[in-house]
């Protein structure tokens, strides 16, 4: 794990793309205004569809693994999208966080500093590593479906 993490500090030092805060904050912003992202929900589908459109700028695909899942509350369509950067070497290094948000009735929750901010992380930092030659291949993994659908 340490070692996956100075490989990616490096990788970050030597990019000739830098890692843009305010861009990062935007795609923050564009995901949160689209309101609460349950697994399922429409807006997830468009939180979906927003971030294949940013990773497509960077001149990356999003490949979907999608599934259907039983939950207490029924079977959940979930999706799963990972972007994968070439390397010089086979070997991976995953970088991952989730885009869904947690189901509330009581109150809408954007996930702002959750799902949200990890998913406009993993946005910026697949364009600033998409820029530069990498050691090893990354794929960037947004996850769905993290977020329990009731209170344990």
């Amino acid at each position: 794990m340490l070692r996956a993490v100075a490989i990616l500090a490096l990788a970050l030092q030597t990019s000739s793309a830098t890692f843009d805060s305010n861009r990062a904050w935007e795609h923050l912003r564009r995901m949160v205004a689209l309101g609460p992202r349950p697994a399922g929900s429409p807006a997830i589908e468009n939180t979906r569809k927003y971030i294949k459109e940013q990773l497509a700028a960077s001149g990356l695909t999003a490949v979907d693994q999608a599934w259907d899942d039983r939950t207490p509350l029924g079977t959940v369509h979930m999706v799963n999208l990972i972007a994968t950067i070439p390397g010089a070497s086979k070997n991976r290094l995953v970088i991952a966080g989730h885009y869904d948000t947690k189901k509330f009735r009581e109150f809408p929750f954007v996930g702002a500093n959750d799902g949200g901010s990890s998913a406009a992380f993993l946005i910026e930092l697949a364009r600033v590593l998409k820029s530069r030659s990498n050691a090893l291949t990354i794929e960037i993994l947004f996850l769905d479906g993290e977020e329990a659908v009731l209170e344990w």
